[in-house]
């Protein structure tokens, strides 16, 4: 068990750099580390991130749409979760730093350091089974020669709406207005010849127009 803030963020930032194949990330708020916990120079050594988002976390601003943007063109793997049960960072399935939520003073902050055993195991599996039940978190255009093609802006709109937000709250993610947002959908449903926009993520998945997840799912 360690404890505080700076206690928490420190122990992170010795262990991420010491990745050596995969980092796994649940994340939710309070957020007591700055940024997502990612680490570019460790990403440029090749080493695979998967970050799983709570949705508020999005609605509060942190990470920003930008940041998520950035993280996937840097390699990153990131999905969105209406929720997710705790915060997890997991390095290489060796090691995991488990930040306990019981209180958002900092100087009361605490962590549990989880070394291989069965509760790593069961941590690991929590995270792969949240990360089934997430959304892939598209940021730009798909497509195929065989069907009409959208935009990098029309593909974002459509990846933030399937995870479940609002016309306003898409608006507010991508600097546009709500206007922009309702006519994007329109047209998009107009082209796939969707009723509703349940169906229009049907066929937007049918029809490739969203990019394919790192992961290949």
């Amino acid at each position: 068990m360690i404890h505080g803030t700076e206690t928490i963020r420190e122990r992170v930032g010795h262990i991420q750099p010491g990745a050596r194949k995969e980092v796994l990330n649940l994340v939710k708020a309070p957020f007591f580390s700055s940024g997502n916990m990612t680490d570019d120079a460790v990403i440029g050594r090749g080493v695979r991130y998967r970050v799983i988002v709570e949705r508020s976390m999005l609605d509060g601003g942190s990470p920003s749409f930008d940041e998520i943007i950035q993280a996937r063109a840097a390699g990153e793997v990131v999905r969105i979760a209406a929720s997710v049960p705790l915060k997890i960072f997991i390095v290489d399935n060796e090691l995991a730093v488990v930040p306990l939520l019981g209180s958002v003073n900092a100087a009361k902050a605490g962590a549990l350091i989880v070394h291989e055993c069965s509760l790593l195991d069961a941590l690991i599996a929590l995270f792969e089974s949240e990360g089934e039940k997430a959304m892939p978190f598209a940021t730009s255009a798909g497509g195929s020669r065989s069907a009409p093609a959208i935009d990098d802006l029309g593909a974002q709109i459509l990846g933030i709406l399937l995870t479940g937000f609002t016309d306003q709250a898409i608006a507010t993610q991508l600097n546009t207005s709500m206007r922009t947002v309702q006519r994007r959908i329109r047209q998009m449903m107009d082209t796939a010849k969707a009723q509703n926009r349940m169906q229009l993520g049907f066929r937007a998945a049918r029809l490739s127009w969203l990019d394919a997840e790192q992961d290949g799912s």
